[in-house]
């Protein structure tokens, strides 16, 4: 089968035909894959159903995958393996989770705008994420590609972004939603990573802004200033003229470049199954070492 890449929004998203699950792609689909994601950032591949291991093997054709931890849920037990993020609203059981628990107040963080795991000191490179179970409305997933963002920002706030390092964290990102409820363990693996405020995008050589909810100041500014200004650069990035929005159906899985966009899911009736497992990729090292950056991308 012929591989076909139908664009679907305005220089972000795309829909990727004639590639299957059934096995790890290499050689010219492989090629193509990529040459779609440099373009476009986000990738929908419809109809891909794949099984667990299809998922975790498609994964990792396109490097390292992340481990996931399970200490959130209060329990080591998991629903899933370790390799996938549980996008769903369920426990370790298979049941809905209740609104009230520890891991549905933590997971509420997912609906703010964030790039996958930039609280680590590698950040993530690719993420592909699987609908399993529907809602039959709500929770879609939106995107914004911050390459079209830093390309629109006006040149004194690109001036000013430039050479600077933000400061990431998942605690960050979960304070917004008000859940405090961190251990020791999770306190010292999520407290600190350094990343450059402006990449340089290595697939396509554009420049791009790094944010998100989990960027929670800049380095060598006053934390208090530097935090309103990621919040002035989070407005203006996710502006609607910015953000696509995808409609999930069963069986798609999605494909995004966290080094060049922000997603965010959106809500849905909580007493609805919505299961998703996500797989994703590190990337190439960290970004910031002794406080240097030593790559940008």
């Amino acid at each position: 089968m012929t591989i076909s890449v139908e664009p679907l929004g305005d220089g972000i998203f795309a829909r990727v035909s004639g590639v299957s699950f059934r096995e790890p792609p290499a050689g010219p689909v492989y090629d193509a894959i990529i040459d779609a994601i440099d373009q476009y950032a986000v990738l929908v591949f419809p109809g891909a159903a794949p099984t667990e291991e299809e998922h975790l093997a498609f994964g990792r054709a396109f490097g390292e995958l992340q481990r996931t931890s399970s200490s959130i849920s209060g329990k080591r037990k998991r629903r899933i393996r370790a390799e996938f993020a549980d996008v769903s609203n369920l426990d370790v059981d298979g049941n809905i989770l209740s609104a009230e628990s520890r891991l549905a107040h933590n997971k509420q963080a997912n609906q703010l705008w964030h790039s996958d795991a930039s609280f680590r000191p590698t950040p993530s490179k690719y993420s592909f994420l699987a609908g399993v179970r529907l809602p039959p409305a709500g929770g879609e997933t939106q995107f914004v590609d911050l390459r079209a963002v830093y390309d629109a920002l006006p040149d004194d706030l690109k001036a000013r972004c430039e050479g600077k390092v933000a400061v990431h964290s998942l605690m960050a990102s979960r304070r917004r939603v008000g859940f405090e409820d961190f251990n020791k363990e999770e306190r010292a693996a999520f407290s600190h990573a350094p990343h450059p405020l402006v990449r340089t995008h290595p697939g396509s050589g554009r420049k791009c802004l790094f944010l998100g909810s989990h960027a929670d100041f800049i380095e060598g500014e006053d934390e208090a200033e530097s935090h309103d200004f990621l919040v002035e650069l989070m407005e203006f990035a996710t502006q609607p003229r910015f953000v696509y929005e995808h409609h999930w159906t069963p069986g798609q899985v999605v494909m995004w470049d966290n080094r060049c966009t922000l997603h965010r899911g959106r809500p849905w009736d909580m007493t609805v199954v919505r299961e998703m497992r996500r797989v994703t990729v590190d990337g190439d090292g960290p970004t910031v070492v002794d406080g240097q950056i030593v790559h940008a991308i």
